[in-house]
């Protein structure tokens, strides 16, 4: 049987309560004494390779190179620009990046990492 989204993605929730990580004395971000890290939140999705080099328009107008498109189900909650993320499957990491662009379509949502 095929599973339409056989690969995870985990990022860090955003929500306006995170602490925002700071640098430590060796330049390593971490977060403040006392606070956690944002919880990790897994979506089930499938991630396919850029293989004929398109490109997207971002929001400023300007052609980005994509190296994936991570397709999610309809419905996900939108991920922001910038925002870390890694796509594991059954075998282990496919990748481990930051988004450039979230898109919800009628039937699915996309990522461009």
């Amino acid at each position: 049987m095929v599973r339409q989204y056989p690969h995870r993605l985990t990022y860090a929730a955003a929500d306006s309560s995170s602490p925002a990580p700071v640098p430590n004395e060796n330049g390593d971000w971490t977060f403040p004494a006392g606070m956690d890290a944002p919880s990790a939140v897994q979506v089930a999705c499938r991630a396919e390779t850029n293989g004929t080099h398109q490109t997207i328009a971002g929001q400023d107008g300007r052609q980005l190179d994509y190296a994936f498109v991570v397709y999610l189900p309809k419905g996900t909650a939108p991920i922001d620009e910038g925002t870390a993320i890694e796509v594991h499957s059954d075998a282990g990491l496919l990748v481990q990046t930051v988004v450039k662009q979230f898109y919800s379509g009628q039937l699915n949502c996309k990522l461009y990492v």
